[in-house]
């Protein structure tokens, strides 16, 4: 890896083309340098050769999903403290325990508007980097289809929680 300090982009990990072209364009005209890997793999070789501020995410890709590369970020001393958000077409109960076992640091739906998108990278972008989690601890969350284990600090939490509640207002907004 450079040994160069944080450049002042946003690395988009989409593989289908037109939309990953309709984020860039929005969120480059909102101010948002915008960097686009096609791929989960093709992000990673990105990353090594500078490192962003923040990694966009779509979940659903072919090799590597989005979940993966999350996983494989946050499990590295390197990369680790770059902030991952995780996008997708749908919400269903059990990818919230994939977005909480993966790591990220907040969840977007696709569905949404490019601006509020926007917005939401931005804030993002201005919220401190947390500190490393000291709390982090196993729990088990009962679903429809059963337990499932969690690991995740409390701060995380806290932010995924408010984070997912947010969407949901303004879904219900535009709805």
């Amino acid at each position: 890896m450079t040994e160069a300090s944080d450049s002042d982009y946003i690395l988009l990990v989409e593989d289908t083309v037109t939309q990953a072209m309709l984020y860039q364009h929005s969120f480059q005209k909102r101010g948002l340098k915008t960097k686009l890997a096609k791929s989960a793999e093709k992000a990673l070789e990105m990353i090594e050769e500078a490192r962003p501020q923040l990694v966009l995410s779509d979940v659903n890709m072919p090799s590597m999903n989005g979940y993966e590369l999350c996983r494989k970020l946050k499990s590295s001393l390197t990369t680790g403290n770059i902030k991952v958000i995780l996008m997708s077409t749908v919400l269903d109960p059990e990818e919230v325990v994939e977005i909480i076992n993966s790591g990220a640091d907040d969840f977007l739906l696709k569905s949404m508007p490019t601006d509020y998108l926007a917005d939401r990278l931005l804030q993002a972008l201005e919220s401190p980097l947390e500190a490393v989690a000291t709390d982090r601890r196993k729990i088990t969350l009962y679903t429809e289809h059963g337990p499932k284990e969690l690991e995740i600090d409390s701060q995380k939490a806290a932010n995924l929680i408010y984070s997912l509640y947010h969407t949901l207002c303004r879904v219900q907004k535009e709805g």
